[in-house]
């Protein structure tokens, strides 16, 4: 593989993001059909809280790794850090489960409303560091290059979650705890298939300053992740206490609808785009360095909003094949929270000089200040106009965050954007929001929606349409490569 090809790169190491994204909303309507909303939202709980704890305990290994073997001026042994970090994480979760006995009952009451959750927190906790044990894996075989290895693992772990929670479903006697199991049972086979494929990695020893460097170089990053984290989802804990269970399923739908756009395309990106700029800032001049990163912001920005424009048009057509009539009122949030995971991904693309510069206290400091404002926002906003409130502090915070990082790079990484490009792309898309609310509230005919948004969709190809032809050549050459 060439390691400076984005196209590549988004392929094979973007793949597994895009796979695991697409099984999680495969799943949902299979949830929504089976579970009531209260369930629903007692499961969106679970799984934001053990994403929660796999992203503040990781200390963002996956990247520390990565930056660890890009760092020409260190030479460490892979079976000396795989090793290093295994052993500091089953550490790490013999502690966390020893403490959390203490005041079991008082996370449960927070996370779910209800003490009896209590055994589900263990789950919650052992769930969210089996996923930092896989992610681990994942990050050695981006960081050593091996694409195929890469992609086969990530592959492995989709299926095995599609398969434990399909037999959940449909073969056993199916209730929420079951779910629950099925998420820990597929991570640890996920976990032993990855462990065969770097057996040769693995080596019973400790290195002080492998530690030392992924913790220097990931702590402030991973503080500043979960920080992002809480800003995009901590609101669903404002629900829950504000409002009720019911309120976080039916917010957590239009967070699933908008992340058919957001998961498939802001977690591959990144995945993809982190190993691209650090490649092609050492080796080119800055200029041109510029020029090709602009170049893969626009062709993002560009395919992201055609996506993103898809989605609201045909979000109320997959709410109506729901037979819980409650959900309908999901479509209404979906592309303020579109808008917002764009905001986040800006935020994610605009902090690269904090890696390449190793400060990503900034980064860090950015996001303290950001939960500052979301938790005032949401305070005030989800207690008087409830899950619009949720929606509207989740865009302007993520927005705080990019304006704050912009002023960064202008005084310590003078990167320009073409924001302009940008911004127009946005326009466009609000201007698309706004008819299809508008057609929604009027009751337009079916035939005569469709008519109007083919041809939206079709005006905005047509002006883009040198992006979207650059992009189909090169994935057409790439898969002539393949084949």
């Amino acid at each position: 593989m060439e390691k400076k090809n984005i196209t590549n790169s988004f392929l094979t190491y973007g793949l597994g993001n895009i796979l695991f994204s697409l099984v999680t909303l495969t799943l949902v309507p299979l949830y929504l059909e089976k579970l009531d909303v209260i369930d629903y939202g007692n499961l969106t709980m679970f799984l934001i809280s053990s994403n929660l704890i796999t992203i503040f305990f990781s200390v963002n290994v996956s990247n520390g790794i990565l930056r660890l073997f890009t760092d020409k001026e260190h030479g460490f042994n892979p079976q000396k850090v795989l090793s290093t970090i295994f052993v500091f994480f089953i550490f790490s979760l013999v502690i966390v489960l020893s403490l959390s006995t203490f005041f079991v009952e008082e996370i449960a009451y927070f996370v779910f409303k209800d003490k009896e959750y209590s055994s589900i927190i263990y789950l919650t906790l052992t769930y969210g560091f089996l996923r930092i044990y896989f992610q681990t894996i994942l990050g050695l075989f981006r960081a050593l290059h091996k694409p195929k290895t890469y992609v086969g693992l990530s592959i492995v772990d989709v299926f095995t979650l599609a398969l434990f929670n399909i037999c959940i479903v449909y073969f056993t006697d199916f209730d929420i705890d079951k779910i629950f199991y099925g998420y820990l049972s597929s991570s640890i086979l996920s976990i032993i298939f990855g462990c065969i494929l770097a057996r040769k990695y693995f080596s019973f020893s400790f290195n002080k300053a492998i530690l030392k460097y992924l913790l220097l170089y990931g702590v402030p990053l991973s503080l500043a992740n979960i920080i992002s984290y809480i800003i995009n989802y901590g609101n669903r804990f404002f629900l829950l206490h504000f409002v009720d269970a019911e309120n976080v399923a039916i917010f957590d739908v239009s967070q699933k609808i908008s992340n058919v756009v957001g998961m498939l395309f802001v977690g591959a990106f990144l995945t993809s785009f982190t190993p691209y700029y650090l490649d092609s800032y050492n080796d080119v001049k800055f200029d041109v360095f510029q020029k090709k990163v602009n170049k893969v912001i626009i062709s993002l920005t560009t395919v992201y909003f055609l996506f993103a424009i898809a989605t609201i048009l045909f979000d109320n057509i997959f709410l109506g094949f729901l037979t819980e009539t409650k959900y309908l009122a999901s479509a209404q949030y979906v592309p303020i929270l579109i808008m917002s995971n764009f905001m986040y991904l800006l935020f994610m693309i605009t902090t690269m000089g904090t890696n390449i510069l190793k400060t990503t206290k900034v980064e860090m400091y950015t996001t303290m200040v950001a939960i500052t404002i979301s938790l005032g926002l949401n305070y005030y906003l989800i207690k008087n106009i409830d899950l619009l409130g949720a929606a509207i502090s989740q865009f302007l915070v993520n927005v705080v965050t990019v304006i704050i990082m912009v002023q960064y790079n202008k005084r310590r990484f003078p990167i320009k954007f073409e924001w302009w490009k940008i911004t127009n792309i946005l326009l466009f898309f609000i201007l698309v929001a706004s008819l299809d609310y508008l057609m929604t509230i009027n009751d337009f005919s079916i035939g005569f929606s469709i008519v109007v948004y083919l041809l939206f969709f079709a005006i905005y190809i047509y002006l883009n349409r040198v992006v979207f032809l650059n992009i189909f050549n090169k994935v057409k050459i790439l898969v002539k490569k393949i084949f």
